[in-house]
């Protein structure tokens, strides 16, 4: 690596670029628009003895490390909210609703909507096949990229499978009171 290949202010204009884009699409804190570049300024010095100029230009190279770099920070960045965990509420506050941790109001104000609601989508999932149930139930806990992780199959098949799901969902006249409403789109 070359030292005026490594400090090429094209690299920091990449990170500081991508940087911004994380930060404005995810809803990341500005505050976070510093260390965000910093790693991705940091991969790609870590990465620049791999470059190849028989294979491409500095430049797309540098793109490509910051790209994928940024997307990897995008993942973490969702998994992390998607695992955050919420705080334990002790015992003798769980139904105290002046308490420090009140009881969340419920979705709708009519409460035997959601529970009609729940027995449906139980009554449409206990008559789908095996691997349809399983999806369905997965899909409750993970997202797609970790179904097809887990199933050991491409993303795009679990997006098909579960049109399908949607579909059998609505065939058995359970959807969300939005699309009862407005119509099916």
């Amino acid at each position: 690596m070359t030292p005026q290949i490594a400090f090429d202010p094209y690299i920091l204009e990449q990170a500081s670029y991508r940087a911004r884009l994380l930060v404005f699409r995810s809803g990341l804190q500005r505050d976070d628009w510093e260390d965000l570049r910093q790693e991705m300024v940091l991969d790609c010095l870590e990465r620049l003895p791999r470059f190849n100029s028989r294979r491409g230009s500095f430049h797309a190279f540098v793109r490509g490390v910051i790209r994928n770099e940024s997307a990897a920070l995008t993942w973490r960045e969702c998994r992390r909210v998607h695992r955050q965990v919420l705080p334990e509420i002790p015992e003798e506050h769980e139904l105290d609703a002046d308490g420090p941790f009140p009881v969340p109001e419920p979705a709708s104000t009519d409460p035997s909507n959601q529970l009609a609601l729940s027995a449906d989508v139980q009554r449409v999932i206990a008559t789908l096949p095996d691997r349809l149930r399983t999806l369905a139930l997965d899909l409750t806990e993970m997202t797609v990229p970790e179904i097809a992780a887990k199933w050991g199959t491409s993303t795009q098949w679990i997006y098909e499978k579960r049109k399908k799901l949607r579909k059998k969902f609505v065939e058995a006249g359970v959807m969300p009171e939005s699309m009862r409403l407005g119509g099916a789109r």
